[in-house]
Protein backbone atom coordinates (compact mmCIF):
# COMPACT_ATOMS: atom_id res chain seq x y z
CA UNK A 1 0.00 0.00 0.00
CA UNK A 2 1.13 3.40 -1.03
CA UNK A 3 1.91 5.94 2.30
CA UNK A 4 0.25 8.78 2.38
CA UNK A 5 1.66 11.98 1.69
CA UNK A 6 1.30 15.17 4.33
CA UNK A 7 -1.04 16.89 2.20
CA UNK A 8 -3.31 13.32 2.14
CA UNK A 9 -2.90 12.63 6.37
CA UNK A 10 -3.71 17.03 6.71
CA UNK A 11 -7.30 15.86 4.50
CA UNK A 12 -8.19 13.00 6.63
CA UNK A 13 -7.31 14.96 9.92
CA UNK A 14 -9.74 17.64 8.79
CA UNK A 15 -12.45 14.87 7.97
CA UNK A 16 -12.25 13.43 11.12
CA UNK A 17 -12.11 17.01 12.70
CA UNK A 18 -15.46 18.49 10.84
CA UNK A 19 -17.15 14.43 11.81
CA UNK A 20 -16.56 14.76 15.69
CA UNK A 21 -18.00 18.23 15.24
CA UNK A 22 -21.11 17.31 13.14
CA UNK A 23 -21.77 14.08 16.09
CA UNK A 24 -21.59 16.89 18.68
CA UNK A 25 -23.81 19.15 17.72
CA UNK A 26 -25.99 16.07 16.89
CA UNK A 27 -25.74 14.91 20.46
CA UNK A 28 -27.10 18.75 21.43
CA UNK A 29 -29.63 18.69 19.19
CA UNK A 30 -30.89 15.09 20.61
CA UNK A 31 -30.81 16.58 23.96
CA UNK A 32 -32.83 19.46 23.26
CA UNK A 33 -36.25 19.81 25.07
CA UNK A 34 -39.65 18.52 23.69
CA UNK A 35 -40.89 21.64 22.71
CA UNK A 36 -38.31 21.33 19.59
CA UNK A 37 -39.52 17.85 18.46
CA UNK A 38 -40.34 18.89 15.05
CA UNK A 39 -37.24 20.37 14.54
CA UNK A 40 -35.45 17.19 15.62
CA UNK A 41 -37.88 15.32 13.66
CA UNK A 42 -37.12 17.03 10.60
CA UNK A 43 -33.38 16.99 11.09
CA UNK A 44 -33.73 13.21 11.35
CA UNK A 45 -35.31 13.14 8.43
CA UNK A 46 -32.53 14.73 6.59
CA UNK A 47 -29.95 13.05 8.11
CA UNK A 48 -31.26 9.53 7.43
CA UNK A 49 -31.96 10.06 3.79
CA UNK A 50 -29.69 8.76 2.13
CA UNK A 51 -26.99 11.40 0.88
CA UNK A 52 -25.82 10.81 -2.48
CA UNK A 53 -28.46 7.88 -3.67
CA UNK A 54 -27.84 7.68 -7.42
CA UNK A 55 -31.05 7.29 -9.08
CA UNK A 56 -31.26 4.84 -12.22
CA UNK A 57 -32.80 6.95 -15.40
CA UNK A 58 -34.92 4.31 -17.34
CA UNK A 59 -32.68 3.49 -21.13
CA UNK A 60 -34.14 5.83 -24.01
CA UNK A 61 -35.82 4.42 -26.42
CA UNK A 62 -33.61 5.12 -29.63
CA UNK A 63 -35.64 6.56 -32.61
CA UNK A 64 -35.66 4.75 -35.79
CA UNK A 65 -32.98 6.48 -38.19
CA UNK A 66 -35.27 8.47 -40.95
CA UNK A 67 -34.40 7.14 -44.67
CA UNK A 68 -32.78 9.23 -46.84
CA UNK A 69 -34.61 8.68 -50.56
Amino acid sequence: MAKLTDEQKKRIREQEEKVKQERKLWGEIKQMPDEDNRFKRLLDRLITLPKYKKTKQPAKKKKPKSKKR
